[in-house]
């Protein structure tokens, strides 16, 4: 049976929890701050499995599964954005995440829009950003151009922030 002095006690931790978390969903920095790790995280988790698969034609075990992170694994795909505007970190990502996956034959600008599910033209003119430009590789075939990531591009510096105008 438990006392006073331990409901108490208990009370007071899942008070001051509460406290804590409304800091974390007020703090809008320390929110941006966790999105940009996890964008480096998954873009991280994208070059490894690229690493992966490298090693294993190399060594001619096969082509191994590719690791997903548990978002995409749950969702059986990866996981779609809305048409309508969108933050660049979030597209970023996707994009990184559904080249990583394609691996070395990359994807057309147009399956990569479907897979996304994200305006053709939007992420064509989005591909074309300096930022973006740094991360692909581009091939134009007759009429589709297909893009591949840059081996390393993933795992560089990767904030998912925009310039702020003066």
């Amino acid at each position: 049976m438990a006392t006073e002095g331990t409901f108490t006690e208990l009370r007071a931790r899942k008070a001051a929890e509460l406290r804590e978390m409304l800091k974390l969903i007020e703090d809008e920095d320390g929110l941006k701050n966790l999105k940009a790790e996890e964008i480096r995280t998954q873009s991280r988790l994208v070059e490894i499995q690229r690493q992966i698969a490298t090693y294993h034609r190399i060594l001619d075990i096969g082509q191994p599964k590719p690791v997903v992170a548990q978002s995409v694994a749950a969702a059986g795909a990866i996981p779609k954005a809305r048409k309508s505007r969108m933050d660049r970190g979030d597209l970023k990502a996707r994009i990184i995440t559904a080249l990583g996956l394609a691996g070395s034959q990359g994807l057309s600008v147009k399956e990569l829009a479907e897979k996304i599910d994200y305006g053709y033209q939007s992420l064509n003119t989005f591909r074309k950003t300096p930022e973006m430009e740094a991360l692909l590789e581009s091939v134009k075939d007759g009429t589709a151009i297909y893009l591949t990531l840059r081996p390393g591009a993933a795992a560089a510096k990767d904030d998912g922030k925009r310039p702020k105008k003066q």
